[in-house]
């Protein structure tokens, strides 16, 4: 009977450790099931409104199928779930009421995700947009969205600590090509009214609260070394990055003793003194005169040249950094100032991509 029982010993001590062993895989598989579930993303793709007249290349892009590609790397290359990717995609057969891409849809769905997101939750934001002005861009009933409501969304990722990859593929045309009938003239500050030593006459009257995303630039033709964690005094901020199909020129600060009553008068608001001054608009901005690169002025273009650039970095098994990917497609551009690349901190530009 004791020879039995010793045999039968290892056999339950077997059963006990793959039970634990079980229980540890269940364990583990749970933890990567919550970790994919804090992953949330609003792809947005609105059809062109002016037909890029005024292009002299251009390319037929499929606005539908670069959404859709983009969801599709999300899922299988960064592990989102589907029912956590929110398409709002303008005629498309599967777009309902409540993803039509309207103004207030997009506002309420942005808003949603970047006020509601938690600690660890990782967002994602992918806009095909075309715009009839500078800072406008329209939606679905051809009405307007500003620039200042996404800076509002990044400012508030920023302060937030959340984790947020914004990518801005806006084509806009010049205010003097609209044929937008809703759309305000451009109103401007004459320089009496702003003061002789201010010169912001240019800012459009509709900005009612300057907002700045509160990102910095990075220079992907030489960007600055990664710093180590222990050589930064403060908390490093949650990664926020901003992809746009240009760089914006770099802003002029102004002296803030000198200007600060005509800017609190201009914008109605105090002037705060540890953000950066920001010229002009931050996402919506039209391309630079004698742009001609057909990525760049056909719409949607931008978005089709960052999902092939991910895809060729996935299949040569490298390593796809917000970095990597805005040197790669600077190299397909072949452009000095191009793509705008910014992050809330330089050391994010090394990050991996959407993680």
């Amino acid at each position: 009977m004791e020879d039995k029982m010793d045999l039968k010993m290892p056999t339950k001590k077997k059963a006990e450790t793959n039970l634990e062993t079980s229980k540890e895989k269940k364990k583990a598989k749970t933890d990567v099931e919550i970790s994919n579930e804090k992953k949330k993303a609003v792809l947005i793709g609105l059809k062109d409104r002016w037909k890029n007249k005024n292009a002299i290349d251009t390319i037929d892009i499929d606005i539908n199928e670069q959404i859709k590609r983009m969801k599709h790397l999300l899922i299988t290359q960064r592990r989102f779930l589907d029912k956590n990717i929110t398409l709002m995609i303008e005629d498309d057969e599967e777009t309902t009421e409540d993803t039509k891409p309207t103004s207030l849809t997009i506002r309420h769905t942005i808003y949603e995700l970047v006020e509601s997101a938690e600690p660890g939750d990782i967002l994602f934001i992918h806009l095909i947009a075309s715009g009839c002005q500078e800072g406008l861009i329209l939606d679905a009933n051809n009405e307007h969205i500003l620039d200042s409501f996404f800076r509002g969304s990044i400012s508030s990722a920023v302060q937030k600590g959340h984790n947020l990859t914004f990518i801005s593929d806006c084509l806009i045309e010049s205010a003097d090509n609209c044929a937008c009938p809703k759309t305000p003239k451009p109103a401007f500050k004459t320089q009496d009214q702003v003061g002789s030593n201010v010169a912001l006459h240019w800012i459009f009257e509709p900005y009612k609260r300057w907002t700045p995303t509160r990102l910095s630039f990075v220079d992907i033709h030489n960007p600055k070394e990664k710093t180590t964690e222990s050589s930064i005094s403060n908390p490093l901020p949650s990664p926020v990055i901003l992809f746009k199909s240009f760089r914006q020129h770099e802003p002029i600060p102004p002296s803030v003793s000198s200007m600060e009553d005509e800017i609190i008068f201009f914008l109605g608001e105090p002037f705060p003194r540890s953000v950066p001054f920001t010229m002009g608009n931050e996402i919506f901005f039209p391309l630079p005169m004698g742009t001609t690169n057909p990525f760049l002025t056909s719409y949607g273009g931008f978005s089709r040249l960052i999902l092939d650039v991910c895809d060729e970095i996935i299949q040569t098994g490298g390593e796809l950094t917000n970095l990597k990917l805005a040197e790669k497609v600077n190299g397909k551009l072949q452009l000095e100032r191009m793509p705008g690349l910014s992050c809330s901190h330089h050391n994010h530009a090394y990050a991996s991509f959407v993680c």
